[in-house]
């Protein structure tokens, strides 16, 4: 199966296909730099036209889609919270613990959503039980 960098004419189109998969680990720059890359590539090779097609077909079609759209998908369909909470669990978690905080993060968020609703319905449980004569 051919990339999406061949068929736009990259040299090296299966190193910059292994180097945009890899890149889907580190979110937020690891895409960004991938584009980078390949707009600087293109500006010196003196291509404008082939730079803007890195920044407005290569980046949405091939890097921000699986990243963002798909895994967003994805992980909501495991983890039902909210995506807002998930994206503060990865942000936060790559901030304190580096690249290991991309799975923990969202993981001890989904942990705290998790203890919160069992104390809610503990709470609930003990509040129906005193509201009830003996």
């Amino acid at each position: 199966m051919r990339s999406r960098f061949y068929l736009l004419g990259y040299p090296g189109y299966l190193q910059l296909a292994l180097l945009a998969g890899v890149s889907q680990f580190i979110p937020i720059i690891g895409p960004f730099i991938v584009v980078a890359f390949l707009v600087i590539f293109e500006l010196a090779s003196g291509d404008t036209t082939g730079a803007l097609i890195a920044i407005f077909v290569l980046y949405p079609l091939i890097l921000w889609l699986p990243g963002s759209y798909i895994r967003a998908k994805l992980m909501g369909r495991r983890i039902a919270i909210h995506p807002i909470l998930r994206m503060i669990g990865i942000i936060g978690g790559i901030s304190v613990m580096g690249i290991v905080g991309l799975i923990f993060g969202p993981f001890f968020i989904a942990l705290l959503i998790s203890a919160y609703r069992i104390l809610i319905d503990q709470m609930n449980m003990a509040k129906e039980g005193a509201d009830t004569p003996e």
